[in-house]
């Protein structure tokens, strides 16, 4: 089992510490679908379940973002921060890109408010 970073580790703590569980902000749902399908559907699955659109083989196995119980827990600057600065930044994978460059912080609410509906 790989080490997370200490640094990696003490931001991942102090955002979910910091900002109250369940925290939402105001994203679009459909234009968010439209760019998850696009960036994160070829790791995720187009439901969020490692399912269709899920590239056969992908290691390390990405998280099933339709589990409710898992998604729930996390607050929404967890995940901006998780989307722009990457899996790496957290101490996931490292296969997970910084979408900072091609994504504004807008888009990336719009993918947490469709991920947030998947089923």
């Amino acid at each position: 089992m790989k080490a997370i970073p200490f640094f990696a580790f003490s931001i991942s703590l102090a955002i979910i510490l910091l900002v109250p569980h369940g925290a939402r902000g105001e994203g679009d749902p459909v234009a968010g679908e439209e760019i998850y399908r696009r960036l994160c559907a070829p790791c995720h699955g187009f439901h969020g379940d490692g399912g269709e659109g899920y590239r056969g083989g992908f290691t390390p196995h990405t998280p099933i973002l339709a589990d409710k119980e898992y998604v729930n827990n996390l607050p929404d600057e967890y995940l901006i921060y998780v989307i722009q600065k990457g899996g790496v930044a957290v101490g996931k994978s490292n296969q997970m890109p910084a979408w900072e460059k091609s994504l504004n912080v807008e888009q990336t609410k719009d993918i947490i408010a469709h991920i947030r509906r998947l089923r």
